[in-house]
């Protein structure tokens, strides 16, 4: 795979201002974007990497939202209809997305591990918790 090395070889700038073309595309101007965007796409490179991007900044962009039932559960509910499509307003406001894990584990390691490496924040919605897994809820 391509790296910013080649494609600033490619194109005759550096890394940085390869870098600037994705990240901070207002300090370059239009023609060097756009001969920067032309070597990575005929080298074949993708674009920056998500997750060294997460590890670098510590955010994922995504904010978690946990319920108790199946996922099909989400879009059956009508309280849960609610609740996502308020959750999603208000992510696309902030360009945060969402993150809807599999049911709801009472294993704290497992939920800890969803918690940790795939958002920046959750949501658990209590009316979908039983009184056990509450209790583990409220010690994350």
């Amino acid at each position: 795979m391509a790296t910013l090395k080649d494609i600033a070889a490619a194109a005759g700038v550096s890394r940085t201002t390869v870098s600037n073309a994705y990240n901070r595309p207002g300090k370059l101007s239009a023609a060097v974007r756009v001969r920067v965007l032309a070597a990575a796409q005929e080298l074949g490179y993708p674009g920056p990497d998500p997750i060294a991007r997460s590890r670098r900044t510590g955010r994922v962009g995504t904010l978690g939202v946990l319920l108790a039932e199946a996922l099909t559960f989400a879009f059956d509910d009508p309280a849960a209809v609610l609740l996502l499509r308020g959750v999603a307003e208000v992510g696309q406001a902030a360009d945060v997305g969402l993150s809807l894990p599999p049911a709801y584990s009472p294993t704290t390691r497992q939920r800890d591990g969803w918690a940790r490496r795939t958002h920046d924040g959750s949501i658990d919605n209590p009316d979908t918790l039983r009184d056990d897994q509450h209790a583990v809820a409220a010690r994350s």
